[in-house]
């Protein structure tokens, strides 16, 4: 279930056993919240938790720990008690190559390093290239950097060991110490997953993932389409977008994403 594509013959995956598992299981968690929580984004999701307390979990970027403990922000019910933890495995997983259903003694874990990150870049044209150099250096010290993902708004997450070691300055920062080694060591765990999956990263990205895949996913969880048909009508559009764009060249492409090449 970690590929988006067979690496040998760009094949999509997702119409695969245990993609639609997850789809189901997705499905019926909305059973669970708010009404009309399947349109949500983000501004939606924090103007519910933790600007309310009538929401007791979310999952969510990795900045919500900072708004749950900003006094201007989120309700006095959540301030100092905002837990952390990974999102839960599976003690069944589908085995792709032998086509059956597998139990496990132990769960297993598949946390998911959504973007493709923040990226400061330099332009050819750029005047003064050291000064733009020594700017991202700056910021992206151990010391500024520190200050940027201990605030929830920031758009920051964190990414350096010195932020997961440092738990006082989130101490500091407001959050109590229970909840900062919390958040922390989840942030680790799922950093440092030998079974961690990267967003996708090939050209047609945008069509993949944002006109074919979200679209028939939030159909399937609205009710608009059978979870097993919207993920083969998924995977029959992947395919056209694989030969338009060429299967050779997104193969080569993707490969190296996963690192494979």
């Amino acid at each position: 279930g970690q590929l988006y594509f067979d690496p040998e013959t760009m094949e999509p995956l997702v119409n695969q056993p245990g993609m639609l598992k997850g789809l189901e299981l997705y499905k019926e968690m909305t059973k669970f919240g708010p009404q009309g929580m399947e349109a949500w984004g983000v501004g939606e999701i924090r103007s519910a938790f933790p600007s309310t307390a009538n929401i007791a979990m979310t999952i969510e970027w990795g900045g919500i720990p900072g708004n749950c403990n900003d006094k201007s922000f989120a309700n006095p019910a959540v301030l100092g008690d905002c837990g952390s933890a990974p999102r839960p495995g599976a003690m069944e997983v589908w085995d792709r190559e032998n086509q059956k259903w597998v139990k496990l003694t132990e769960p297993n874990f598949a946390p998911v390093l959504s973007f493709g990150g923040w990226v400061g870049a330099i332009t050819k044209t750029c005047k003064d290239q050291d000064a733009a150099y020594d700017f991202l250096k700056f910021m992206n010290s151990p010391e500024i950097s520190m200050q940027d993902v201990m605030v929830g708004d920031s758009g920051y997450n964190v990414y350096r060991y010195s932020h997961i070691k440092n738990v006082q300055a989130w101490v500091g920062a407001g959050l109590t110490e229970q909840d900062a080694k919390e958040y922390l060591a989840a942030v680790q765990a799922d950093l440092e997953s030998p079974n961690v999956l990267i967003d996708l990263r090939i050209p047609g990205k945008p069509e993949y993932v944002d006109s074919v895949l979200d679209l028939h996913v939030n159909m399937a969880i609205v009710g608009l389409e059978d979870p097993k048909l919207a993920l083969q009508t998924v995977y029959d559009e992947w395919e056209k977008i694989t030969e338009r764009l060429g299967r050779d060249n997104q193969k080569l492409i993707y490969r190296t994403m996963m690192g494979m090449d």
